[in-house]
């Protein structure tokens, strides 16, 4: 089309040079008598010529609208055999816009759609108009390529064999994603880490209390948060994606506005909070949040555990060290707990993680004394190609070979010890992929987990008893508590 139109334009340049030179040549002959003009013509034959010459500039015209006019249906019908049918229907349907484009990318034609936005390209080279579009000369052909033009974003896809560029407005279906992202549903739990602690007997009257949860309102008013509680210690929170992403940017600071309440408290308060994301069911978030908070409360509580469906898990604060929240009671459930399971099992299998290192071989090897004194069998999970040489070192000058064969158990032969009713015990580490023996943990029916670290979204899956603490020191210190606490007091020597 650029092509005729150039040709067009030389044309009508020398046709009308022509005119105005004969012109001239006769309007200078006519006024100098030339050839005795003036007796010759007359004004009536000078207004027949400018007559014909109207005529001849119409007929000009004419003819030229015609061939262009033949030019734009022959690309109408290059479009129509390419997408078949009708074509106009095809123009409209779903705000698609066209482009046709000849060898030297220049624009021949357009549909509607850019006629209505304005947007005039026609006889413009697409690549200096958009730059972008020069991506599908090394793309695939079925990409497609995102553009913004007049603040309205489009699909375009491009057909090399017809030349053919099909824009496809996605603007309000992306208005309506954003919108239904942005008011998509969160679901979270907040508690207070050590609320008994900090209240006593005193409950709600209770000072550094009423500034918590005073602290609590004002954040999930600013925020529009939605909560209510359930619990003297525990609230149910509702919101939107928005607020929990103007949240996340923040860090969420009324962690740390916890932190300045208890300052100067023996024992400062803080708060957990488990929120769940990205999933239409709110049943299923409920579980995720309920599942983010009890991640957040072993790790040591003041923190926020942000799970989205799909997703790894989002972790936020921990700053403070875990506050030490154990106390006789609750040890001597917990061994009592161990006691039974040991005892109500037909053997016992232990071991630590990779890399075994001291924490690890000291408490597996508390946690067999334990079964010695229940009387159930048990060993130890060794390789010595996954322990620390100070560990193997330990083990060596500690044992003899015949003591070590009796105790241990490679991770291999470890299989062929397990049954229905075997408890396999887990210390120091409780992410599956870290354990000596994964693949025990697979077959496992009854497996139990002692760690003092703080958990992580890899765990064992459905332990029958776990027992993570990260305020203690070390997994053997743990193991060492449930020895001296028991109800049995079991004399370890």
């Amino acid at each position: 089309m650029k092509k005729h139109l150039k040709k067009f334009r030389i044309t009508a340049a020398i046709f009308t040079l022509v005119q105005v030179v004969l012109s001239t040549i006769f309007g200078v002959f006519y006024y100098l008598n030339l050839f005795n003009l003036q007796s010759i013509v007359d004004f009536s034959v000078i207004f027949v010529i400018f007559c014909v010459i109207i005529v001849v500039d119409l007929l000009f015209v004419w003819i030229a609208i015609a061939i262009f006019a033949a030019f734009r249906r022959k690309s109408d019908l290059q479009a129509a055999d390419l997408i078949g049918g009708d074509i106009q229907e095809a123009y409209n349907f779903g705000m698609i816009g066209m482009v046709i484009v000849d060898e030297n990318n220049n624009v021949i034609w357009t549909n509607d759609l850019f006629k209505d936005r304005q947007i005039d390209i026609l006889d413009t080279n697409i690549l200096d108009w958009q730059p972008k579009l020069e991506e599908f000369s090394t793309s695939a052909s079925d990409a497609i390529i995102k553009l913004e033009i007049n603040s309205r974003n489009y699909d375009v896809k491009y057909l090399s064999d017809a030349r053919l560029y099909i824009f496809r407005d996605r603007t309000d279906y992306e208005s309506l994603e954003d919108y239904s992202k942005r008011q998509a549903t969160v679901v979270g739990i907040i508690m207070i880490d050590n609320y008994s602690d900090i209240s006593g007997t005193a409950d709600d009257s209770n000072d550094v209390i009423s500034k918590i949860r005073n602290a609590i309102f004002e954040y999930v008013r600013e925020y529009n948060v939605l909560i209510r509680r359930y619990r003297n210690d525990a609230y149910f929170l509702l919101c939107n994606y928005e607020s929990l992403a103007k949240m996340e940017e923040n860090h969420f600071s009324l962690i740390e506005t916890i932190h300045h309440i208890g300052v100067k408290e023996e024992t400062p308060p803080t708060l957990s909070i488990g929120i769940a994301h990205g999933f239409f069911d709110v049943v299923k978030l409920n579980e995720m949040a309920e599942n983010a908070i009890d991640i957040a409360m072993s790790r040591g509580g003041d923190q926020v555990v942000v799970s989205k469906y799909g997703e790894e898990l989002r972790f936020y604060g921990g700053k403070f060290e875990a506050q030490e929240n154990r106390n006789k009671v609750k040890v001597r459930v917990m061994a009592d707990s161990v006691l039974s399971l040991i005892r109500n099992s037909s053997n016992v299998i232990i071991m630590g993680h990779t890399n075994m290192d001291m924490d690890a071989l000291g408490s597996c090897l508390g946690m067999k004394a334990i079964c010695e004194y229940c009387k159930k069998p048990s060993v130890v999970v060794y390789d010595p190609k996954l322990t620390e040489r100070k560990t193997r070192g330990a083990i060596t000058s500690a044992f003899s070979r015949e003591e070590v064969a009796k105790l241990t158990v490679s991770p291999s032969d470890a299989l062929d010890e397990l049954s229905s009713n075997t408890l396999v015990v887990v210390c120091d580490v409780h992410r599956p992929s870290m354990t000596m023996a994964p693949k025990l943990l697979d077959k496992a029916t009854k497996v139990m987990v002692i760690d003092h670290h703080r958990r992580s979204e890899e765990f064992i899956d459905s332990p029958v008893f776990s027992y993570v603490e990260p305020s203690a020191s070390s997994a053997s210190e743990m193991v060492a508590e449930l020895i001296r606490y028991s109800s049995t007091n079991p004399r370890i020597i």
